[in-house]
């Protein structure tokens, strides 16, 4: 029987934050133009800081601990999709 191949958690985990690192860094090069889930406003919101920009419509409709596990989320889909497309190209790369 085959079992697929799974990925130590710690891999995930760094899928994870390397994925909410280029979200953060694409919030910051849109600005206020990221109006539905701004990732680099919802963290400074999370720990009290205040930035210029309004607040997003993820936070408008689900509220800031809605908007959080919705990033969440996002991300850790993102994270663990890229994570098995390296591993993919990984395991064949001579094709």
């Amino acid at each position: 029987m085959y079992a697929p191949h799974l990925l130590p958690f710690s891999h995930y985990a760094t899928a994870f934050f390397a994925s909410l690192a280029v979200m953060v860094f694409v919030d910051i090069l849109l600005g206020p133009r990221a109006e539905y889930l701004n990732a680099y406003t919802l963290l400074k919101q999370l720990v009290g800081l205040r930035s210029g920009i309004p607040a997003t419509m993820a936070v408008k409709q689900y509220g800031l601990f809605g908007a959080m596990l919705l990033m969440v989320a996002i991300n850790t889909i993102a994270g663990a999709l890229l994570l098995h497309v390296v591993a993919l190209f990984h395991r064949f790369p001579n094709t």
